[in-house]
């Protein structure tokens, strides 16, 4: 919904004008890698992983976010990230908390 929302802000077809062939090979790759066969692999863990823990598996996905772009790319870790991390770490922990029995 982002993608096609920002299209109308700024169009796909208004490329750069130093944007050749091998960045378009790059931009393809990181769709097709990042997104399709990253996804596909996800998918197919389900046979092999019963699905709540891949769930929490997912939940996690966005600490490892925060936490590389903070240690490798010298991003900031602002009080937003860490109210963040204790809504995720909350939810792992609501999940997991068994439930009473009626």
């Amino acid at each position: 919904m982002g993608g096609v929302i920002s299209n109308f802000l700024h169009p796909v077809t208004n490329l750069p004008k130093n944007f050749d062939q091998t960045d378009l090979l790059l931009v393809s790759l990181i769709v097709i890698v990042g997104t399709l066969l990253a996804y596909s692999l996800y998918i197919n863990s389900l046979k092999y992983t019963e699905p709540h823990i891949v769930g929490m598996l997912g939940m996690l996905e966005p600490i490892t976010a925060i936490l590389i772009s903070t240690l490798f790319l010298g991003v900031s870790f602002l009080g937003f990230q860490q109210l963040g991390i204790f809504v995720v770490f909350l939810s792992l922990f609501l999940i997991n908390f068994p439930a009473k029995k009626k």
